[in-house]
């Protein structure tokens, strides 16, 4: 099981998302650290434990009020150790070139983001690099290109099953949602993100052979801690 920490970024400071109403979003207040600065809950994460990929969203660039660039850019160089997968709301083919020659950050393409098929096709041609799909929902329904949730001869090797409302609020992982993906001939990964509440869920995922998780609201209440993390990092390697 794959874990990878969510970082979501407004206004240059880290944030606490709930169910995706993102004009809500308030600094980060963590049982891990006392800061919402970036660097300050990048290592408090990493002193937890030693996650090897973050997952950013630059919140004010998904919702056309600005963007984080400068304040990610100046993370990412300063962790050229570490790989970031990165939801900066892309929509339109020139929004990637900012990321060429970044080897360590992976553009996520957001399907709430694509206004169309076509879209999707030009910006996936335009890439250069491995990149990640985001399967978004919200209540329950799907944000996006029609064409795009059903069709996974167009998807990468890597895709999220995003549950925006369930995003910070408890509700648990979309069971059924993730295993409408069968594991035999799946030439994809399956990551869930929204709802993981703990060592429970992530049992529970890893018996639905889901590849892995996305997580923020579990690590910093303390539900996810040291010791779950070791155990199931202990699993995926046995």
């Amino acid at each position: 099981m794959h874990i990878v920490p969510v970082i979501d970024i407004k206004a240059g400071q880290a944030v606490r998302a709930i169910a995706g109403q993102r004009r809500q979003y308030r600094p980060l207040t963590s049982k891990l650290c006392n800061s919402s600065e970036l660097s300050a809950v990048l290592e408090s994460l990493r002193s937890l434990y030693a996650f090897d990929t973050f997952y950013l969203a630059d919140i004010d660039r998904i919702m056309g009020w600005g963007d984080n660039r400068a304040t990610i850019d100046m993370l990412c160089d300063h962790h050229q150790e570490l790989a970031f997968w990165l939801d900066a709301g892309f929509s339109q083919p020139e929004e990637l070139a900012w990321l060429e020659g970044r080897c360590n950050i992976t553009p996520v393409l957001g399907s709430e983001s694509i206004g169309s098929l076509d879209k999707y096709r030009a910006l996936r041609q335009t890439i250069r690099k491995p990149y990640i799909l985001s399967l978004d929902y919200l209540q329950g329904r799907f944000r996006g290109p029609a064409e795009l949730e059903h069709h996974p001869e167009l998807w990468p090797d890597a895709v999220l099953v995003m549950e925006l409302d369930r995003v910070g609020t408890g509700a648990g992982p979309h069971y059924c949602r993730l295993t409408e993906h069968p594991v035999e001939g799946r030439h994809y990964r399956i990551y869930a993100a929204g709802g993981v509440r703990g060592i429970d869920d992530l049992l529970r995922l890893e018996e639905a052979h889901v590849d892995g998780v996305l997580v923020a609201t579990a690590l910093h209440d303390g539900r996810l801690d040291r010791g779950v993390l070791i155990a199931a990092a202990s699993r995926a390697s046995n």
